[in-house]
């Protein structure tokens, strides 16, 4: 998903399984400005800025809005494999994963 700064607050999928815009259906040219990020909507003590959300997005959202909590941190996510020893994906541990066997077990 990535970080407060990185986020966009209409096209990512960081309020639902769908962007913000989808859920709204709005199109590109219908969004007040297509750019902004997550951050915008964060006031410095890390709690969300509620007057600019109730300027921007309707109320049967803001709700679910508010209680979403979010990063704090500036690290953006990344995808491993919890599978094997190494964090990588590979055939094999997905292979002992299908047939119930432990991966790292299996490795001793």
């Amino acid at each position: 998903m990535g970080n407060v700064i990185s986020i966009n607050f209409w096209l990512d999928n960081w309020c639902a399984n769908d962007s913000l815009a989808s859920l709204l259906n709005m199109t590109n040219n219908s969004l007040t400005d297509s750019s902004l990020k997550l951050s915008h909507f964060i006031i410095g003590n890390k709690e969300w800025d509620a007057t600019k959300l109730h300027s921007i997005v309707g109320p049967a959202y803001i709700q679910l809005i508010l209680a979403i909590p979010f990063p704090f941190n500036t690290i953006s996510n990344s995808v491993c494999w919890g599978l094997s020893g190494n964090v990588e994906f590979s055939t094999k541990s997905t292979t002992w994963a299908a047939h119930g066997l432990n991966y790292e077990n299996l490795l001793v």
